[in-house]
């Protein structure tokens, strides 16, 4: 359907004049455009008029040009080197048969039957011709006018063929304008029309196309912003034809992603933890906070620009912890605690909170971080410190903010438990007898460094013992740290 309705326009429009390939030439031979109209018997404006594409020239101009040149006239048109294109508008083809048979040796009732046959031959062409554009034109215009982006069609000469109606209502024109023979500085203020002109001539002179290239929408004073695509068309003979150029106007979505931006610049960017988005699969990260940044030491570009790098940073022996908290399928919010190895190889531990969030049919992966590398690395460094105490004979039992999480062996002996069921239930609370629990309020006063109690238990067994116990406390920051010594006296 192309090649048809290319002949077709050939047929039915002007000659076809090549005004960027005369400006080549003519500058090529470093003539100037008095020089040409001077030869050439036209004024110095008109050659000025027909390289600006404002004018066409005459049949008998465009031949001039090309015998002044030295060129064929067909490199500068769609004229023939010798013959007229009869198919041409400009020739009369009725009146060029009428010419022709008037030297035809017929006698009239000859030339009168060969006239009609003529004329309604050409007539029948002409009908056909007409259908068939209207047809075409119908289909076309549906398709341009149920795209959901802005749409025009160019010639050669940078003149608009056809747009659809988001052009139009872009220009600021009447739905029944019709945009034939007009260029940008018709629709568009002058610095966007040169923009958009210029970036046509680019893909009209090197044939190269544009495809999806963010710019501003001409005629919007630099306020909506669209994907830009040119493509030079191009006949079987590989000669550029014209171009189709296509807007498509983003505005709305850049105006949300610079909202969401600004939203969580505000949210999340002063926040001492580290807070990262990305992709269900993890494949893309679409945010990270200073936080963030600074606790693995990557920006986000060198994240997304190597695909595995959020996985190998992590320790080898903890990958598996995040690789089973961050399973998309499972879909399931987790805390998990693993390590890291950070841009400058520090080994680093943190607290990872790993939530879910869809929006628009997307799933997307929500990770807030804590660095508890230094916190880590006390409690490795009390840990150590304590293991002196499984080898004294008194029992002892350590906690951080009244939850136990050290007892020694001897634990076991004085209160008739495991040491397990010590350190994850209130055995020691449940074995006081009577009112001596009342002993044990002073426990709750953080400021006393050192208490000593005197009181009775009862054993696993039932046996009732007495015990003196020595209480050590520390506040460091907002942790208090006890340590409790437990001597037998009595059974």
């Amino acid at each position: 359907m192309y090649t048809r309705i290319s002949t077709l326009l050939t047929i039915l429009c002007d000659i076809m004049f090549d005004r960027i390939k005369f400006k080549i030439l003519r500058k090529q031979q470093r003539m100037s455009a008095l020089y040409i109209a001077q030869k050439i018997g036209k004024s110095r404006h008109a050659v000025s008029a027909w390289e600006l594409g404002r004018r066409n020239p005459k049949e008998q101009h465009i031949r001039a040009l090309a015998n002044l040149l030295n060129v064929q006239v067909s490199e500068i048109s769609d004229l023939k080197e010798a013959d007229k294109v009869l198919s041409n508008p400009k020739y009369n083809l009725p009146k060029f048969a009428d010419s022709w048979i008037k030297f035809a040796n017929y006698d009239a009732e000859e030339f009168k039957d060969i006239q009609r046959k003529a004329a309604k031959t050409l007539s029948d062409i002409n009908n056909k011709i007409c259908n068939e554009l209207t047809h075409n034109s119908i289909v076309i215009r549906a398709l341009t006018t149920a795209m959901p982006s802005i749409f025009y069609v160019k010639d050669s000469n940078l003149k608009y063929i056809t747009a659809n109606p988001l052009f139009l209502k872009l220009a600021g024109v009447h739905s029944d304008f019709t945009v034939l023979g007009h260029d940008d500085y018709r629709f568009f203020p002058r610095i966007d029309a040169k923009a958009n002109k210029e970036e046509d001539e680019k893909v009209l002179y090197s044939g190269i196309q544009i495809i999806n290239n963010k710019g501003f929408l001409p005629g919007t004073r630099r306020k909506k912003i669209a994907f830009i695509s040119k493509i030079p068309i191009i006949d079987k003979n590989n000669k550029l034809l014209g171009l189709v150029g296509v807007f498509t106007d983003i505005t709305k979505q850049e105006e949300s992603k610079f909202k969401l931006e600004l939203f969580n610049k505000f949210l999340y960017e002063d926040l001492t933890d580290g807070v990262w988005f990305s992709s269900s699969t993890g494949n893309k990260f679409i945010y990270l906070n200073k936080a963030m940044e600074k606790i693995c030491g990557y920006t986000l570009d060198e994240i997304n620009k190597d695909k595995d790098l959020w996985l190998n940073i992590t320790y080898p022996d903890d990958r598996l912890i995040l690789i089973n908290a961050c399973d998309y399928k499972k879909n399931e919010d987790a805390l998990i605690k693993y390590r890291i190895i950070s841009k400058d190889n520090q080994l680093k531990w943190i607290n990872v909170n790993i939530s879910w969030a869809k929006y628009q049919g997307k799933l997307y992966c929500i990770g807030t971080v804590r660095d508890i590398t230094e916190e880590k690395n006390k409690d490795i460094e009390f840990s150590t410190q304590i293991n002196v105490f499984d080898n004294i004979t008194e029992a002892v039992w350590i906690s951080k903010n009244d939850k136990i999480i050290y007892a020694n062996k001897v634990i076991e002996e004085v209160y008739g438990c495991t040491h397990d069921e010590f350190l994850t239930k209130p055995v020691r609370i449940k074995t006081i007898k009577g009112i001596d629990k009342d002993k044990l309020k002073t426990l709750k006063k953080p400021n006393s460094s050192h208490v000593n109690l005197k009181y009775q238990i009862i054993k696993g067994d039932g046996k009732i013992i007495n015990i003196e116990e020595n209480i050590f406390s520390k506040i460091n920051n907002d942790t208090i740290y006890k340590t409790g010594i437990i001597k037998v006296l009595s059974e």
